[in-house]
C-alpha cells in the first residue's frame, strides 16, 4: 500500500495500462487522488469489487486539488489522450474526499459506464459521489440500475451531463434522467417514497 507515494496517488497505480479488478476488496487506502485506484490514460475495470473506506489526504507539499476518495481515472497529456472507467457490480461505499468526488473522479476524454453499482455514504466537500472535470471529444458518462443513498456533501451527487437510467438516488442532478426511481432520505418505506 502506497499511503502518499510520490505524487500522493493511490494503492494502485497505473499509465497507460489498462487495468481490470474482479471481485477484489479495496479497503482504508489514503491519497491525494484515487484513494485506492488512480488510472492515468488507460482503461479501468472493476467488476463484483468493494471500495469502502478509502479517502483523500492532504499533502501539505502539494497544489494539486483533492479528488476521488476511492478511484481517480484522468486523460490527459501527448495527442488525443483517453482513458475510461467500466464497473459493473460494485459496491462504493464510506469514501470519502476533502475535495471533490466522495466516490470517485474524472478528468478529460474519459468514458465512464457504471451498472448496478451500489454507491452508498460516501463524502466530499462537492459532487459527494461522483465529479467530472475537463471533458474533451466524446466523453460520456452512462449510469444504468445503480442506487445511490445517503452520500453527503456540496450541492451535487452527479454532473449535469450524466445519462441516469433505471437507477435509483434521493434527487437527481442531471437533465439525463429518465425511468429512475427517487428515494426518500430516511429511506423507510418499502416503495422509497
Amino acid at each position: 500500500r502506497d499511503v502518499l507515494g510520490s505524487r500522493g496517488l493511490g494503492d494502485v497505480y497505473k499509465r497507460q495500462v489498462p487495468y481490470t479488478r474482479v471481485r477484489c476488496r479495496l479497503l482504508n487506502n489514503k491519497a491525494m487522488r484515487g484513494g485506492a485506484i488512480y488510472v492515468r490514460n488507460a482503461t479501468l475495470k472493476l467488476f463484483g469489487t468493494i471500495l469502502s473506506g478509502n479517502g483523500t489526504v492532504d499533502n501539505t507539499t502539494s497544489t494539486e486539488e483533492l479528488r476521488g476518495g476511492a478511484v481517480t481515472v484522468i486523460a490527459t497529456g501527448g495527442n488525443n489522450p483517453q482513458a475510461a472507467l467500466y464497473a459493473a457490480n460494485t459496491l462504493w461505499a464510506n469514501n470519502e474526499s476533502e475535495g471533490y468526488g466522495g466516490a470517485l473522479s474524472v478528468y478529460g476524454n474519459t468514458t465512464v459506464n457504471l451498472i448496478n453499482n451500489t454507491i452508498v455514504r460516501n463524502k466530499a466537500a462537492d459532487y459527494s459521489a461522483l465529479y467530472r472535470t475537463g471533458t474533451t471529444g466524446t466523453s460520456t458518462t452512462t449510469i444504468t440500475n445503480t442506487v445511490f443513498w445517503g452520500n453527503e456533501g456540496g450541492s451535487y451527487l452527479l454532473p449535469a451531463d450524466a445519462k441516469v437510467t433505471y437507477s435509483a438516488a434521493e434527487s437527481f442532478t442531471t437533465d439525463n434522467s429518465t425511468n429512475n426511481i427517487q428515494l426518500n432520505t430516511e429511506n423507510m418505506a418499502a416503495n422509497g417514497s
